[in-house]
C-alpha cells in the first residue's frame, strides 16, 4: 500500500516510528520514480512516499540524495537502510528481512 506524506509531521512520525517503516523520495518529473512506485505497488507492505519538489524543505532536513528515487528503512528515528535507484526483488527482500529482524515478536 502507498501512503503519501504531506507534512513534516508526518515524516516525523514515519522516522520515528517503533515499527519499521519504509520511506520512498521521489519527484514527479522522474520518470524512473514513477515506474518504481508502481512496481511498490504490488507488494503487501507499507510505503511512505515523499514527493521531494513539493517539500524541499524536508529533502534537505533529511539529508536526502540527488539520486532518486531514493528508499529508506526507519526504526525509532534510527537509519537501518538507505539505497538509491531502483530496488529490484532481491534488495527489497533485503529490507523485508531488515524489517522481520527489528520487529518485536
Amino acid at each position: 500500500m502507498i501512503e503519501h506524506i504531506l507534512t513534516e509531521k508526518e515524516l516525523d512520525m514515519v522516522v520515528g516510528s517503533d515499527i519499521p517503516t519504509i520511506s520512498v523520495y521521489y519527484k514527479d518529473s522522474c520518470p524512473l520514480c514513477k515506474v518504481y512506485i508502481n512496481k511498490l505497488k504490488k507488494y503487501d507492505c507499507y510505503f511512505y512516499l515523499l514527493n521531494v519538489t513539493e517539500h524541499p524543505d524536508l529533502f534537505r532536513k533529511y539529508r536526502m540524495s540527488m539520486f532518486l528515487p531514493e528508499t529508506r528503512l526507519y526504526k525509532n528515528g534510527d537509519l537501518l537502510y538507505i539505497q538509491s535507484g531502483v530496488l529490484y526483488k532481491k534488495q527489497l527482500n533485503e529490507v523485508f528481512n531488515l524489517i522481520k529482524e527489528n520487529t518485536d515478536g
